[in-house]
């Protein structure tokens, strides 16, 4: 006759599954919280990392804003020295000075920035992750007044193809800008500037000129004076709001940003 035993089945009672249910669920809310630790630090980390290379972008931007303004008021005296001459009626007097400016006339000073950064910092999470509100406002601020410079880049180069032309070569007859051959200088005669100084409220400016032709006898053409200097005047409006509203302003806005980036990560 077979004995058979039966085990001693240990019946768990409530605060035992109480416990196993504690320690799971106190293992999976770990597990969480890690994750999530480790997610921070890796952002954290990119985010570092795209500030330092803001950083040096910005210190390029600086340098090429500053650059920009002294290009902009060089050329900004000369079209000035340009509405002098024509509304105190002495082109004739400063005909080949007047040419040799006229030739110069252009929209040069415009600022390209180098901060691709600011995109990526905008374009994804990492900008929540930066360490000072005070920075995250700083770069809203210095990426908002880039995008004017460009509206303002826009309106300069539309107003001169509108009436660049009218303003270039209105007063004179068509002369190349350089002489590329011996025959040329057979039918025109006159002289190749290298570069020309001009002085303009007390300022002396030298200009680069690439070989620029000046014929001896430079032709006139008889031209609507009022309308040229309206014309002229709205250039040069144009051009000083866009240096003294815009441009400038961009340099305290970026000089502002690369201290606080320094101070708040440490960045000399």
């Amino acid at each position: 006759m077979e004995v058979h035993y039966h085990p001693n089945l240990h019946k768990k009672k409530i605060y035992e599954y109480l416990i196993e249910f504690v320690l799971i669920f106190s293992a999976v809310t770990l597990g969480f919280f890690a994750e999530n630790y480790r997610e921070k630090i890796v952002l954290e980390e990119q985010t570092s990392k795209i500030i330092v290379q803001l950083h040096s972008e910005l210190k390029k931007d600086l340098i090429d804003l500053n650059k920009t303004i002294t290009i902009r008021r060089k050329n900004d005296s000369l079209n000035n020295l340009l509405y002098y001459i024509v509304s105190k009626n002495q082109i004739e007097k400063k005909t080949i000075l007047y040419c040799i400016q006229h030739r110069l006339l252009n929209s040069t000073g415009n600022f390209e920035t180098n901060t691709l950064s600011i995109k990526e910092l905008e374009n994804t999470s990492l900008f929540k992750n930066i360490k000072s509100n005070g920075l995250q406002r700083l770069i809203e601020e210095y990426s908002s007044m880039v995008l004017r410079i460009d509206e303002r880049k826009v309106r300069e180069n539309n107003y001169l193809e509108k009436y660049g032309d009218d303003l270039r070569h209105s007063l004179f007859n068509e002369y190349p800008n350089q002489v590329v051959s011996i025959d040329t200088l057979d039918v025109l005669k006159g002289a190749i500037l290298k570069d020309t100084t001009f002085k303009f409220n007390g300022i002396n400016f030298q200009c680069p000129l690439t070989n620029l032709f000046v014929p001896s006898n430079i032709e006139i053409h008889k031209f609507y004076r009022e309308e040229y200097l309206n014309k002229m005047m709205r250039l040069n409006n144009l051009r000083l709001s866009t240096t003294n509203s815009f441009i400038s302003p961009a340099i305290n806005s970026c000089t502002n940003l690369l201290k606080e980036i320094e101070k708040t990560y440490k960045i000399e």
